[in-house]
């Protein structure tokens, strides 16, 4: 419909646009979207900049990586009520005036236009800053406006566009004196918006009066406006790729993408390129996180030392704690880090645990155990203070106690190899055989790269008389882990026990050479030395074991030092005591006896 002379300005602008439905259709969008964020999670008053994310706010190091959807979904999401507020009711003012002027398609055209500009403007400014809101689009709206005012030519009465002028520059210069007073507010996408609504508004104004006249024109300068805001986000896109601190942030991501996928080495690796680049205590924790997941537990100790002691919190701390617990190099310093974090935080069930662990290896075992306890009260099944209080029931005999708690560990759906293998020990100390070993086969199928469980299977037919199914489990074990020397002494023992001396002393000697104070491998030893005869060796070698064990002195050794010091009623001694000690053990020298003339 063309205008008619003498109509009013509103009229004007009824007549050229009927019906202005792209304002309220986006005011309403606005208010859906911001609903729509709360009911996601985002605050309503005060969203922290990781719920933002989530929904979709603007954030360099995601816009370079390819996220680019985030320059829209940016501009129709709001930092608290406030902030939406205060959108609604600048473009409530200025969009329905713009909206006739420009007509409908035009002004959606503008309004995204701006909303994209402003976006890249505020990249290019703030490309680590986390950036929501439709302030851009806001001022686009009024740079279009500003523009028309600018260009327009003898339609509208002069006085009216002097007003509306006046209006215009008073908003815009309020908020950006506004903006510089709120270090908060996104001054560059302000600025971004205003200049691409000016421009919009230049290039896709109408005649008023012939309002339908170079639609085609119209339209191909919306073409070319998109053409020329697509070049600037691929010119953004090269810088942001050049900015420190956006390849840091994508390094790091990386690193982390590569630790969800179990490629520890290189995520190590991208979190130290990213740290050079730019220091960040949260980048430090997830290299130290990694570094522990690889077995490198000084390393990571460190990384974790390093972010707590420039900003601690309960995180490092916690962390702190069980890293060097974990660690094993200096259990007084563990302590004091576990002080700390539970002190920072006295309801963290690991810390509790961790500490008790730290109690335990300075053999406080009264402290390792109301660590426990402490620990099992804030968390029922923690596995770690009920794994820690089996050990530490058996060590007080408390059977009973130690197999309650072993109960609770394996209700889980897939108890730990660990778990199976100490809740074995259980089941031997309290004779229940077929339990034991039945728990051993379970830890074995969980982990069968395990050589431990191997081993503590082996140990279980060993004292049941299965000599062949314990040989096969140490091969397996000594295949898997060759210098594990407890392996090679309990089969260098068994092979003593079978009456091969010469194999008993290749696996013995193996073992002692590997741990060559270990009292029980140089009883090994000496008796494998005795069978075969070499009995100035295997004197030099009992008197050793003996002396390393000290008050704690085994009368199997005991009773082989005796008889090559020929006193043979003392080695009867001995040997009588370790047959009644342990009936397991009669075995070990029944043959062995024989063959000694000993009787």
């Amino acid at each position: 419909m063309e205008p008619r002379p003498g109509l009013t300005v509103q009229e004007l602008l009824n007549t050229i646009t009927p019906r202005a439905w792209v304002t309220p259709t986006i005011a309403v969008g606005l208010v859906g979207c911001f609903i729509a964020s709360v009911v996601f999670g985002v605050s309503a008053t005060q969203p922290t900049s990781q719920q933002l994310l989530q929904v979709g706010a603007d954030y360099g190091p995601l816009v370079a990586e390819g996220q680019w959807w985030r320059l829209l979904s940016a501009t129709v999401l709001h930092a608290g009520v406030i902030h939406l507020a205060f959108n609604l009711w600048a473009f409530w003012n200025g969009g329905q005036f713009a909206e006739r002027l420009f007509g409908n398609l035009s002004f959606l055209a503008l309004y995204v236009f701006s909303a994209v500009g402003g976006e890249l403007a505020s990249l290019l400014w703030n490309p680590t800053v986390v950036g929501v809101g439709a302030s851009g689009a806001v001022f686009g709206v009024f740079g279009a406006l500003l523009a028309f005012m600018v260009f327009h030519q003898g339609v509208l009465p002069p006085e009216f566009l002097r007003a509306q002028r006046s209006s215009l520059l008073g908003f815009i210069g309020y908020n950006i004196v506004f903006s510089f007073l709120q270090p908060q507010i996104n001054l560059a996408a302000h600025a971004g918006g205003l200049a691409t609504g000016f421009l919009c508004g230049a290039m896709l104004g109408r005649d008023l009066l012939r309002p339908h006249d170079d639609a085609l024109g119209r339209l191909l300068r919306a073409v070319a406006l998109a053409l020329m805001l697509a070049l600037g986000a691929v010119a953004v896109q090269k810088r942001l790729a050049a900015v420190p601190d956006i390849k840091a942030s994508q390094l790091a991501s990386q690193a982390y993408d590569a630790v969800t996928a179990r490629q520890l080495d290189q995520a190590i690796a991208l979190y130290t390129q990213a740290l050079e680049l730019r220091p960040e205590d949260t980048w430090l924790i997830n290299r130290g996180l990694a570094e522990a997941e690889a077995g490198d537990f000084a390393r990571a100790l460190a990384d974790v030392r390093a972010a707590n002691a420039h900003d601690p919190t309960e995180l490092s701390r916690a962390m702190l704690c069980q890293l060097s617990v974990k660690s094993e190099l200096d259990w007084p310093r563990a302590q004091a880090d576990c002080d700390a974090a539970i002190a920072a935080d006295p309801k963290n069930a690991d810390t509790m645990s961790s500490r008790a662990v730290a109690h335990l290896e300075q053999d406080h075992g009264e402290l390792a155990l109301a660590d426990a306890d402490a620990a099992l009260a804030l968390e029922p099944d923690h596995p770690g203070a009920l794994s820690l209080r089996v050990g530490l029931r058996l060590d007080r005999h408390d059977l009973k106690g130690a197999d309650r708690d072993c109960q609770a560990l394996l209700t889980k759906a897939k108890p730990a190899a660990m778990t199976l293998r100490l809740c074995a020990r259980v089941a031997r100390v309290s004779h229940d055989g077929p339990r034991a070993l039945e728990l051993l086969d379970r830890a074995v199928k969980t982990e069968p790269s395990d050589p431990q469980s191997l081993v503590e299977r082996a140990a279980v037919h060993q004292a049941n008389g299965h000599d062949e199914l314990a040989l096969a489990d140490y091969a397996q074990a000594l295949a898997l882990q060759p210098e594990l020397a407890n392996a090679r002494n309990n089969r260098g023992w068994l092979r003593v026990q079978r009456g091969e001396f010469a194999e008993a002393l290749t696996d013995a000697d193996q073992a002692v050479e590997r741990e060559p104070n270990d009292a029980a491998f140089a009883g090994t030893h000496c008796f494998a030395l005795a069978g075969l005869g070499q009995l100035d060796e295997a004197l030099a070698e009992c008197r050793r074991a003996v002396k390393l064990e000290g008050d704690t002195a085994q009368p199997i050794d005991a009773g082989m030092l005796a008889w090559l010091e020929h006193r043979p009623d003392d080695a009867r001694r001995f040997w009588a005591q370790a047959k009644a000690d342990s009936p397991d053990d009669a075995r070990a020298f029944e043959p062995y006896l024989k063959k000694l003339g000993v009787r």
